[in-house]
């Protein structure tokens, strides 16, 4: 359910999309077994990128 999340929110309609799309499949050409890490970095990035438009850049 987080990878359908992740998905949505990162490699639909952000702005960040095309590198998501593009770490997303070199780690699952290269290293399959890190996938779910990559994703979970991937999430963690959007979530520190919010956090310092919103409270940070204002």
């Amino acid at each position: 359910m987080t990878l359908f999340h992740a998905i949505y929110r990162l490699g639909i309609p952000g702005r960040e999309r095309l590198y998501f799309w593009k770490v997303m499949l070199r780690t699952l050409c290269k290293c399959p077994r890190l996938f779910p890490q990559a994703v979970t970095l991937a999430i963690y990035g959007y979530h520190f990128r919010t956090i310092c438009e919103r409270y940070i850049l204002r």
